[in-house]
């Protein structure tokens, strides 16, 4: 939510559970290890920019989990008494169909990431974070992943509106009184200052 990496490594290693991380924020946008926790879920349409739509589940060890709801594309097979044989590894938990239109898209939009993103998203983010410092108090601490959240002064819901009508998008994080700033790849230093130049 803030753009603070968690430490769900040393959350596993203390609780001794298994961790679900949402990776909504993190695939695309930094160097994810998903193999590291047991179940990683995230969106496509982020930050590796393809279709609406598209995402997907990291099961670390999908045959010792039980599926609860099975759909037609989960199983191998199934009998009248509604037993059923899961398909083998994470396929046993495909809850629909995933229109091919959608996997070409998001294909092609996997074939045109540049090289050095990361090192970018994070340059850009830190810059961003400079430059807010200067009008409004910054919660994600440095060194984070590429969202950028802040306190301005003001309602923060009201002031996303106003900067929307000057082209600047951003979101208002309910009940928390901060903002957030997605900062990518394909950030620009103009975007940046005129985000800026729209604070109070």
């Amino acid at each position: 939510m803030s753009g603070n990496r968690l430490p769900v490594r040393e959350l596993k290693e203390a609780t001794g559970l298994p961790v679900l991380v949402d990776g909504a924020q993190s695939a695309g946008a930094i160097p994810v290890e998903a193999g590291e926790v047991d179940y990683y879920a995230f969106s496509c349409q982020k930050w590796l920019c393809g279709p609406d739509g598209t995402g997907g589940l990291g099961v670390r060890e999908p045959d010792t989990l039980a599926v609860a709801a099975p759909s037609y594309l989960s199983q191998d097979g199934y009998e009248p008494t509604g037993l059923f044989t899961p398909r083998a590894g994470a396929a046993r938990f495909d809850s629909g169909w995933t229109p091919p239109p959608a996997l070409a898209g998001l294909d092609a939009a996997l074939e045109v990431v540049p090289e050095g993103r990361f090192e970018r998203a994070a340059e850009m983010a830190a810059r961003c974070r400079e430059l807010v410092a200067e009008r409004a108090e910054v919660v994600t601490a440095p060194g984070q992943a590429t969202l950028v959240s802040f306190r301005a002064p003001g309602d923060s819901s009201e002031l996303v509106l106003r900067l929307n009508e000057q082209g600047v998008v951003v979101r208002d994080i309910p009940a928390t009184g901060w903002m957030r700033v997605s900062c990518g790849w394909w950030t620009t230093d103009d975007e940046l200052e005129r985000l800026v130049d729209a604070l109070p």
